[in-house]
């Protein structure tokens, strides 16, 4: 499983916050056990769906009390209007432990103006018993009556100083202690945190093949060789050689 799915938020205290503005306004949400409609937008990367998965987690929010659109797959032909009344319906079911249902659409910048004018008298409609997050990387593309109903919250590329560290968290969380200046250049050639988890992903697994090699198909020399491209000038050699087995 990859670093960006066993890592991915489930709580406010694991979810990495740009700032503590947005930090302080959605715990206040929280805190009330209660969410207004979203309109989250930003850069592909700087935590969208992460954001979402978070809220869904610190609600519990049952899954059948939750459904996720994707905007740039309703393409149906008998209109995106059917398509979408025939998706929401499936979440007016009783309560289970949840507080409302939740309706998520992503890529909603994809939605047709059909579409759009369509969610605006739905939303109202429904949202006694209903909230609905819209991400978007464009938002500008969704039109001011959607706009007017959600709170719009910018999520913005993750605060340097708090991804360093929770970098560094994982990387011991999977065994590794990471020099300061592969951190920071991990960190300062990466826009997103999302850039940051793929890089130090791929790291680790270097590193992990030079700590436990396999023998029969590369010498230990040929793996720490590899270790030290990853790392540059980063690297530390072992502080006990890793590859005597003994007699």
């Amino acid at each position: 499983m990859k670093l960006t799915q066993r890592y991915a938020p489930t709580s406010r205290h694991t979810y990495l916050w740009p700032n503590i503005q947005t930090y302080t306004q959605i715990a206040a949400y929280l805190d009330r056990n209660d969410l207004p409609h979203l309109l989250l937008h930003g850069k592909p990367g700087t935590g969208k769906t992460s954001m979402v998965q978070m809220l869904m987690a610190e609600l519990a929010i049952d899954p059948i009390n939750c459904i996720n659109i994707n905007g740039s797959a309703l393409t149906d032909k008998r209109g995106i209007e059917q398509v979408l009344e025939d998706q929401l319906q499936r979440t007016f079911v009783a309560f289970t432990k949840s507080p409302f249902n939740v309706i998520i659409l992503e890529e909603a910048d994809e939605l047709t103006a059909k579409a759009q004018n369509f969610l605006k008298k739905y939303i109202d409609d429904t949202e006694h018993r209903c909230r609905y997050i819209f991400t978007t990387n464009h938002p500008k593309k969704i039109n001011t009556a959607l706009h007017s109903r959600c709170t719009v919250l910018e999520i913005r590329e993750p605060n340097t100083r708090m991804a360093r560290a929770r970098l560094q968290q994982i990387a011991q969380q999977e065994g590794h202690a990471l020099p300061d200046a592969t951190l920071d250049t991990m960190v300062n050639r990466n826009a997103t945190f999302r850039q940051m988890l793929n890089e130090l992903d791929g790291l680790l697994a270097q590193l992990d093949s030079a700590t436990l090699p396999n023998l029969t198909n590369q010498t230990a020399e040929n793996v720490i060789a590899k270790a030290k491209r990853v790392m540059g000038d980063n690297y530390q050699a072992p502080a006990v050689n890793l590859f005597d087995y003994g007699d």
